[in-house]
């Protein structure tokens, strides 16, 4: 049973790129926001600059052994669980943008008039409220992490070289937006004009 629960837990940590995925595109569509907009394109980059970066290292992700072997563990052969380069983990680069990004939209960090529109409401809890959602994203995102170590896609080495990318990348991406760098001030409402207007072109 308790090997049953594992695996049905890492199952769904695998497949948490597709929840997380839907609950931005429909964040995006409902705000319509220029900053869920900007948050989106940071992710994409840092996302995209991994990738790159997995196909300038070439390091090959680990050898595991499968479910479907031979159950004697001497004749299971090892072999990839995927095909692509591991060096760095993509897939931790984006959760732990996620992580970096969602904590700094969260009080104590984040006031009004910077936190991510749609997520006004966050600015307006209590402290304590706003550390517990806070350590909810931190175990979510470290769960997510461990879990492609765990199902054999990256190595630990892989995992956090992606992570930190991810994290420094959230960090960044905010610390930006909140100091309106590179006119991000300005830009703002031009970015929420092409929104209104590609809806408004799509009748939505």
């Amino acid at each position: 049973m308790s090997r049953l629960v594992s695996r049905a837990v890492l199952w769904l940590l695998d497949q948490t790129h597709i929840v997380v995925t839907g609950i931005t595109a429909l964040a995006f569509l409902k705000t319509r926001s220029a900053h869920v907009g900007y948050f989106i394109s940071g992710a994409v980059l840092f996302n995209t600059f991994a990738k790159l970066s997995k196909n300038i290292i070439r390091q090959d992700r680990p050898n595991v052994t499968v479910e479907d072997d031979p159950k004697d563990p001497s004749r299971r052969p090892k072999k990839k669980v995927k095909k692509t380069y591991g060096m760095p983990s993509t897939h931790s680069t984006s959760i732990g943008f996620y992580m970096a990004y969602i904590i700094l939209s969260l009080p104590p960090f984040s006031s009004p008039s910077t936190t991510i529109s749609g997520m006004r409401r966050a600015s307006t809890v209590s402290g304590p409220t706003g550390g517990l959602m806070a350590l909810v994203t931190l175990v979510w995102g470290s769960l997510i992490m461990w879990s492609r170590v765990r199902i054999g896609y990256h190595t630990l080495a892989q995992v956090l070289v992606g992570a930190t990318i991810g994290l420094s990348g959230g960090v960044a991406w905010r610390w930006m937006w909140d100091h309106k760098v590179v006119g991000l001030g300005s830009w703002e409402g031009v970015l929420q004009g092409w929104i209104d207007r590609a809806f408004g072109i799509v009748g939505l």
